[in-house]
């Protein structure tokens, strides 16, 4: 008989949603993806990665404290036709050019058809790798503060990544018959944006009641993000942000981006993460011969070694397969023994390029309408590499022409990755999908391995069944006490399908050897346990065989008389001096009710399994009766808590109370 293997696969139920600062304050990543064995920051504008004081950016395996990236980021570049402040497009009066006021409109006396139209060659980056410079922000950036007033108040902290968990594409998640009908935030176009640009405000956008419970994305985790190039308000505030801002000249593309970061604790992805961007041409000018890029500055080392472990990393390119990748050279003597992959998904047709340069020598677009550029065969030396070619072969080097370049002169390695084409226009308000997979290995053949599962999943249109057999942690969706007192409904999700599964349940007060496990239909995803103890808190997890490979959900804890009744949105009955919580567990907010038997000075605190306060509901004075108290899950810095238990603290009279509760995502 073959033995049980047990494998750990990071599933880390957390939920972060930092705000955007305002003032001076920078703009930071501020989640990170906790599925995998890939932990990958990221935030609510066009890069990943980040400081290293605030940790690795891209750990692997995922508590390891082994880091493999600095910044990760978007550019978009493309040529659009100039226009003047009233919006008709200019031309050229001489050509070449005389000076850059030598424009004219079609309006003009002088103008003839035989002009040549102004034409604008742009690139807008997350991050721009040499210079402290971002130029793809949020709606409600610190640049927009001012331009903004009140509008910024009140849209700012709402301005967020919002993450999402198990809310599967193609899953009806709510059970209501209807798949994928209300997504995190809101839905709306980006032409009919109901004039606040905020996306992820929680929205019931099925209209049953529930908020976001039932969305449709391709990652077991997803996190959601919304960023410009350009002001969505029509400000005239030049939307870019940081230390060299004042030496460089930002004409936005006019693109907005959905940035959608996928992560899975399924075996063949867990080393993986796909970021999805779907940008949009809002700015009402078509823009031609536009090209996608990926900027990819690895730092690969020990987090605690700082810049002594990033000078000594080597980037290379396969030519079969179409990747670049970096790693450390002499991988630390063992300590890091991983590489780092960037892979475009689905642009087979495209073509492909990719350069690297060394520290100081990136490309330059500070003042892309320059007519004469000094010591640059281009004002916007971005672009040029995007669309493969090289404005100054002393500083950039083709991986793809050159792929041993750096392999005996490791360095503080950088590349940019990227596809463009013949047919890439983009017109007004139409989307263009783009894909970019960062995965890693310990083995360029290792690599190889996981972009064909890759490459796959993307193929099969992100359909985890391809998968099935392969271990995955299952995950409970929620688990509910019902109107009897004696039972418990649980609804669960499995990623692949297992060869066994067990619902496993037990009083939460015995010991392990309590646990009754009842044998379920691999492909069951709910079951009803009755015959329970009333008023009985029991613990309940989900657990799956795969081969030999056993796995089981996190586990929760509920009472069985804690029903709640979505339908009547009423409370449980609370004596006078008591406190408790409905629903409970609860996403993503709860209700406690309070009877206080006598008026007086009343303070409702929410905590922590750990003992911090997170959140102060009330200190204030309040009369002898019923009360109920929101709490929306978040702390008191107005950002939403993690998953997991916490307790609602009431002292009242010299009395306290507590009630715990569970925040299930």
């Amino acid at each position: 008989m073959k033995g049980i293997t047990f494998i750990t696969i990071a599933i880390v139920l957390t939920m972060s949603m930092g705000a955007l600062f305002a003032g001076d304050r920078a703009l930071v990543s501020d989640d990170r993806t906790t599925f995998g064995s890939a932990a990958l920051r990221f935030g609510n504008c066009g890069m990943v990665g980040g400081d290293d004081a605030d940790g690795p950016a891209l750990e692997w395996p995922y508590g390891s404290r082994i880091n493999y990236l600095y910044q990760g980021a978007l550019w978009f570049g493309g040529t659009v036709h100039r226009r003047n402040a009233d919006g008709v497009h200019l031309f050229w009066r001489h050509w070449p050019p005389e000076d850059e006021m030598d424009l004219v409109t079609e309006e003009d006396s002088c103008w003839n058809p035989e002009l040549h139209p102004a034409i604008d060659t742009l690139t807008s980056v997350g991050f721009d790798g040499d210079r402290d410079i971002m130029e793809m922000l949020p709606a409600y950036n610190p640049v927009e503060e001012s331009a903004l007033g009140e509008l910024f108040t009140q849209y700012n902290a709402d301005d967020h990544t919002t993450m999402n968990y198990f809310n599967i594409l193609g899953y009806d998640d709510d059970g209501d018959g209807a798949i994928d009908e209300d997504p995190p935030g809101r839905i709306m176009g980006w032409d009919n944006l109901n004039d606040n640009y905020c996306f992820n405000l929680p929205y019931d956008d099925d209209g049953d009641g529930e908020i976001d419970e039932d969305g449709g994305y391709a990652g077991m985790e997803t996190g959601l993000g919304f960023y410009y190039d350009i002001s969505p308000f029509g400000t005239d505030v030049e939307r870019h942000w940081g230390s060299t801002t004042g030496s460089s000249n930002h004409f936005p593309l006019g693109i907005a981006v959905e940035q959608r970061t996928y992560a899975w604790n399924v075996r063949s992805l867990a080393d993986a993460v796909i970021l999805h961007f779907r940008i949009t041409n809002i700015g009402g000018e078509t823009i031609n011969d536009y090209a996608l890029s990926y900027y990819f500055d690895a730092d690969v080392g020990p987090i605690e070694w700082g810049s002594e472990a990033v000078y000594d990393d080597v980037s290379s390119y396969n030519l079969d397969y179409d990747f670049p990748y970096s790693y450390d050279a002499d991988h630390d003597n063992g300590i890091t023994p991983g590489y780092v992959a960037v892979k475009a998904l689905g642009e087979s047709s495209a073509s492909t390029v990719c350069f690297t340069w060394n520290r100081g020598d990136g490309p330059d677009d500070r003042n892309p309408r320059d007519l004469t550029p000094t010591g640059s065969l281009t004002s916007n030396e971005k672009y040029w590499l995007q669309t493969g070619r090289n404005p100054e072969t002393d500083n950039y080097t083709s991986l793809v022409e050159n792929p041993n370049f750096q392999l005996d002169d490791p360095r503080e390695t950088r590349f940019l990755y990227g596809v463009y084409g013949d047919d890439f226009d983009l017109e007004p308000y139409e989307i263009r999908d783009f894909y970019v997979a960062i995965f890693l290995a310990n083995s360029e053949f290792g690599l190889i391995n996981a972009v064909e599962n890759l490459q796959a999943f993307y193929e099969s249109g992100f359909d985890l069944s391809i998968f099935d057999g392969d271990p995955s942690v299952p995950a409970i969706l929620n688990a509910r006490a019902q109107e009897d007192g004696q039972s418990i409904r649980v609804n669960w999700f499995t990623a692949t399908l297992p060869d066994s599964l067990y619902l496993c349940y037990k009083q939460a007060e015995e010991p392990a050897t309590e646990w009754q496990n009842l044998i379920l239909d691999p492909g069951t995803d709910s079951y009803l346990i009755e015959g329970l103890a009333e008023e009985t808190d029991y613990n309940v997890k989900v657990a799956v065989v795969y081969d030999d490979v056993y796995l089981h959900s996190p586990i929760v804890t509920l009472n069985t008389n804690d029903f709640y009744n979505a339908d009547q949105n009423t409370a449980p009955p609370v004596e006078a001096g008591e406190i408790s919580v409905y629903p409970n567990p609860f996403n993503p907010s709860t209700t406690i009710a309070l009877s206080l038997p006598e008026s007086g000075e009343v303070k409702l605190d929410v905590y922590n399994i750990r003992g911090e306060k997170v959140r102060s509901l009330l200190s204030e004075y309040r009369d002898a009766g019923r009360h109920l108290i929101r709490w929306n899950c978040c702390n008191d810095n107005g950002d939403t808590v993690a998953s997991g238990i916490y307790f609602a603290r009431l002292k009242s009279d010299g009395r306290s109370l507590t009630c715990k509760m569970l925040l299930l995502k």
